[in-house]
């Protein structure tokens, strides 16, 4: 029971601190959820940045989007998400998304859509394929898109390939070099 009170204490704590740098910093706080009383803590404070590395979280609540609208950065690095809900478009500020070390199957391609999004580190999950004609319409403002540590297909390295010696692409895009795998396996 002490260890949930000093767990308990620490969100509190980083709470009350990130009211005053507009960045909640929930790290490595051995979370399965998004807690609730943090809503409920920082209601009438503006919230620019989210880190949730390190954690146990296996989704986010829709409400976490529209609580926290004005993100500029968001980490979700090293935890279970397996998708992120439609939700996360009304983040129309978010600049940067971490989503590496969880276990993502399928590319969140609808956040190539945000105007302003610049990075987009999507590292050491489990996606096969991405929509690479929806990475040529990618937004401008895209700097960085990292797909390393993605078991992708043969067929999806090809086409990134392509495109890229095309310079069909605006951004820096990386992934590993391609590996055997069975994904490809009819």
């Amino acid at each position: 029971m002490a260890l949930a009170g000093k767990a308990v204490a620490r969100v509190v704590r980083r709470c009350q601190d990130s009211k005053e740098s507009h960045e909640l910093d929930l790290s490595n706080c051995i979370l399965k959820s998004f807690p609730d009383a943090v809503y409920f803590l920082l209601r009438n404070f503006r919230i620019e940045s989210v880190m949730l590395e390190q954690n146990q979280i296996a989704r986010l609540p829709a409400k976490f989007f529209f609580n926290f609208q004005h993100l500029t950065v968001l980490n979700l690095r090293s935890n279970r998400i397996t998708a992120l809900p439609d939700e996360v478009c009304r983040m129309s500020e978010l600049r940067v998304l971490d989503i590496s070390g969880n276990r993502f199957q399928t590319f969140p391609s609808f956040i190539l859509n945000n105007s302003k999004i610049q990075t987009v580190i999507v590292q050491d999950n489990q996606i096969i394929e991405v929509d690479t004609d929806l990475l040529k319409g990618a937004s401008l403002s895209l700097k960085e898109l990292n797909l390393c540590e993605n078991p992708l297909s043969r067929h999806c390295h090809s086409q990134l390939e392509y495109i890229r010696e095309e310079g069909g692409f605006t951004f820096c895009l990386a992934y590993s070099p391609a590996e055997d795998n069975f994904a490809d396996i009819d």
